[in-house]
């Protein structure tokens, strides 16, 4: 018999323990989280455009380099008076 009141009472206590965890959850204000996650959301796509910028930027920067080297040896085959015939 004593046993099984130290059963019931682990039970009433574990039940007692899930209502108030329950209840606290759904008291707590949640509406500050979700505006924080938006902005945090918001901020995240401005980064990814910038790293975007970031990206055409580059391929343009290699792109110029690549036309100043071919200038460059036009210059020098000028200056070497190279020419072509035909």
């Amino acid at each position: 018999m004593n046993r099984l009141t130290f059963n019931t009472m682990k039970n009433f206590f574990a039940i007692i323990t899930l209502v108030a965890m329950i209840g606290f959850a759904g008291c707590v204000d949640l509406d500050e989280i979700w505006s924080e996650f938006d902005f945090l959301k918001k901020e995240n796509k401005e980064q990814v455009a910038k790293l975007s910028d970031h990206k055409s930027l580059e391929s343009m920067t290699k792109t110029a380099n690549a036309e100043i080297v071919t200038i460059k040896s036009m210059v020098d085959a000028m200056s070497q008076l190279v020419s072509i015939v035909s």
